[in-house]
């Protein structure tokens, strides 16, 4: 008790170094058992004596013995902390009780205070394994130990195992845990089947039968109940432990007789057939049938034993076997979180199946486990300004040559980082059934044969095309990229995103997110949340100037003549312009140093850029209502109907609850450049596309073309006339400044390019700076820039 310690560091009492002692202890019991009761037997027959007026009790001096061995395996069990040995001693005691008396009814009650004993230790929480062991046994799926999914583990071996197994050395093993002691029936049976499973418990019912028949034909009382003992003591064993294995009981810690791997415990079931043989050389029994009756019905009780757990394997290798191959047990990890866990040999069958790559709309790879796949395009990455051996190493299980240029739009299958974030659109997850080729549900049916040479079903999965085609254009993205950062750095600023897509498919060019996530390899601490943070296409932004394109799209959509609409914008007397609208406190102001625009109509209300007449435009010919219902169908967040409402003059100029990203602001754009028509907007290609819903009309076409015309005009002549004088490509667009309680604003510009080209060939864009100041001075050259490039591409 004060050396002992148990497998796996648990505090059960078991081992004694390498040594067992308690297989050995076993026999020594089952041998002063056979003593006792060779001498005892007969007055154990008579355990009733008249006591009181026509009732008959048991005699007290008779029944001792049995509240004495239950008493003895109940102390086994709570002072050596584990089960097995318990319940094996006392079966074995029982065993050889009910022989020796002829009926089992003390028996069964010792069972029932057996049971009783180990539920309250249960509810009091001692001992620790035990305990375990039962909250394993009672949700083997889902449960809150650690490393509690070991039945799981053996359940699945059984499943995979089937009728007739996957064959001999075609198993796996290695994935059970103690599936060489504990669990190796399950090991046995995913190799052999159920007809395994069958055929060893006949094995074992053949040495047990004659090890019984054996005690019956004993020439001595003492040679009956010791073949009875030992022949229980290797049949309790084994049940006992198939019990646990099968789900019908806790997992009891006992080895298999023959099977375990265990050097005490083979030495020990050696040493009882040694004994069992010994007794059968008797050549003719000399017992009476009083004893050899009850040693016989023995057998029947132990075989339906054996039946019960049979029909356990038949309803986990037979019946319901694609149930359990599939099942997921919830288990934790080493971070100590709980997650599914597929069963393993389909997580075996999955790494032979090679992950398809991700290339973008020319082919080139941003993603692929096939080092030979990069080499092949050597000469592109080197015309990128990559350098493989630079950018990735040969020897990571999976290649992202571009690294923080792509993170944001694959994601980084090495270290999972944001996959199952709400604001992430990860391709290695979210294409993730394509790019692995499979469901898991599909590889259940063929992971029995599943290292067979030759599987036609692992065939067929691997002649599916498993590669995704990004619409992304990596050349543009790696400018798109450099002119961005180079810009926020001379502007003294962090953070910032945008958007290029063709205007009437919606196909994203480039999407850009600054800062990002560097390469695993490359870092010396975790990624920090402003770096994971995709702010191109899941960054909320009040959206400025900008949204007054949706403004002027709203009131065209009510009333086409609105073009002509016209309001003032006046001197305040602060020395600030702008308006008062009657029934709003605040008055409506302009930029700080803008001029009066006096009367102005709404092309060029846009152009100038003018926050009075669009807040009058909101309140006097829009509404809260339409303009959150023109909001919503451009896919953007009106936020609480109320405060629109409370908000409108200021909500109809961008400085409301309305928040907007990078990529809603780039199809906004596209919807004018497309004549009306907004497209969904995608970046994965062709069958691995989810989004796939065709443009539709959210303006008139003539209404879009009007906008267009005055987006075109801020260029010309309005708030983005100075950095875009010179441009070699017609741009329109709307600069937007986003005034915020504290900081300088966010800086934005949107719009398409070129002004004067069909729709097909538009492509559209939207820049945001994050406290980058006024968006014409800050945003404005960014877009130029990136449009250039995108034109020096042969991409306009």
């Amino acid at each position: 008790m004060a050396f002992g310690r148990g497998p796996a560091g648990n505090d059960a009492k078991v081992n004694l170094g390498i040594f067992q002692p308690v297989e050995l202890i076993k026999i020594l019991i089952a041998m002063f058992l056979a003593g006792y009761f060779a001498r005892t037997w007969e007055r154990l027959r008579d355990l009733r004596e008249a006591r009181l007026p026509g009732d008959r009790v048991a005699r007290a001096e008779h029944v001792f013995p049995v509240i004495a061995a239950t008493g003895i395996a109940i102390t086994l069990f709570f002072v050596l902390k584990d089960l097995g040995p318990a319940l094996v001693i006392l079966f074995v005691f029982l065993a050889m009780f009910s022989v020796a008396r002829g009926r089992p009814t003390l028996a069964i009650a010792a069972l029932l205070l057996m049971v009783g004993a180990v539920t309250i230790g249960y509810r009091l929480g001692t001992p620790h394994t035990v305990v375990q062991r039962i909250d394993m046994w009672l949700s083997p799926w889902d449960n809150d130990v650690h490393g509690g999914d070991q039945l799981a583990h053996g359940l699945w071996a059984f499943a995979t195992g089937g009728p007739t197994g996957s064959g001999p050395g075609w198993g796996d093993p290695g994935v059970i845990p103690a599936g060489n002691t504990d669990l190796v029936l399950p090991a046995l049976g995913e190799e052999w089947g159920f007809a395994g499973v069958v055929a060893i418990f006949a094995i074992f019912a053949f040495l047990i039968g004659r090890g019984l028949r054996a005690a019956q034909r004993a020439d001595t009382t003492y040679g009956l109940f010791l073949g009875v003992g030992l022949s229980t003591l290797i049949a309790c064993e084994m049940l006992l432990i198939t019990s646990g294995v099968l789900g019908a009981l806790p997992l009891s810690g006992v080895v298999s007789p023959f099977l375990s791997s265990g050097n005490t415990a083979m030495v020990a079931n050696f040493l009882v057939f040694a004994l069992l043989i010994s007794i059968s050389s008797a050549e003719k029994s000399t017992q009476p049938d009083a004893l050899r009756a009850p040693a016989g019905r023995l057998k029947f009780v132990l075989a339906a034993a054996a039946l019960v757990l049979l029909s356990f394997a038949l309803r986990y290798q037979v019946l319901h076997d694609s149930d359990y191959l599939a099942r997921d047990a919830h288990a934790f990890e080493e971070d100590n979180v709980k997650r599914p866990q597929h069963n393993p040999r389909i997580n075996s069958l999955a790494r032979e199946i090679p992950r398809g790559a991700i290339y973008d709309r020319n082919g080139v790879p941003l993603a692929t486990s096939n080092w030979q796949e990069l080499e092949r395009h050597r000469d592109a990455y080197t015309a990128l300004g990559v350098s493989l051996e630079t950018a990735d190493s040969r020897f990571d299980s999976r290649h992202y040559p571009f690294g923080a240029a792509t993170v944001h739009l694959t994601g980084d299958l090495r270290t999972g980082e944001n996959f199952h974030a709400t604001n992430a659109s990860l391709v290695e997850h979210d294409a993730n059934r394509r790019l692995q080729g499979y469901e898991y549900a599909e590889l259940a049916p063929l992971i029995r044969y599943r290292h067979h040479p030759g599987n036609a079903g692992v065939a067929r999965i691997l002649a599916r095309d498993r590669d995704v085609r990004l619409t992304v254009d990596i050349r543009l993205q790696l400018r798109a990229k450099e002119i961005l950062d180079r810009h926020l750095r001379e502007s003294a600023v962090t953070n910032g995103a945008l958007v290029v897509m063709e205007a009437a498919t919606g196909d994203v060019l480039a999407i850009v997110s600054t800062p990002s996530t560097a390469p695993p390899a490359t870092r010396a601490a975790a990624p920090t949340p402003d770096e994971l943070l995709d702010r191109a296409r899941y960054g909320q932004y009040p959206p400025g100037s900008t949204f007054k394109i949706v403004t002027a799209m709203t009131a065209l959509n009510l009333d086409p003549s609105l073009t002509r609409r016209t309001f003032q914008c006046r001197p305040l007397g602060d020395g600030r312009c702008g308006n008062t609208i009657a029934g709003w406190n605040r008055a409506i102001k302009d930029d700080i140093g803008d001029h009066a625009h006096g009367t102005l109509d709404m092309e060029r209300a846009i152009a100038v850029s003018c926050n009075a007449y669009f807040a009058q435009l909101g309140v006097h010919d829009v509404g809260s209502k339409a303009l959150a219902a023109m909001a919503e169908r451009l896919g953007l967040s009106p936020g609480d109907p109320l405060e629109l409402r409370h908000t409108l003059p200021f909500a109809a100029y961008g400085q409301g609850p309305i928040l907007v990203t990078p990529f809603k602001m780039a199809r906004v754009a596209a919807t004018i450049a497309a004549g009306g028509r907004m497209p969904q907007g995608r970046w994965i290609a062709g069958d691995g596309n989810t989004r796939q819903d065709p443009p539709f009309e959210i303006l008139a076409e003539p209404q879009a073309a009007f906008i267009a015309g005055a987006m075109r005009r801020v260029v010309t002549e309005g708030t983005a006339r100075h950095v875009m004088a010179g441009a070699p490509i017609e741009i329109a667009g709307k600069t937007g400044t986003a005034q915020l309680e504290t900081g300088l604003p966010h800086a934005w510009f949107t719009g398409f390019a070129p002004y004067g080209g069909s729709a097909p060939r538009r492509l559209a864009f939207a820049v945001v700076v994050e406290h980058g100041g006024y968006g014409g001075r800050v945003a404005a050259p960014i877009a130029r820039e990136v449009i250039e490039a995108a034109k020096q591409l042969g991409l306009l």
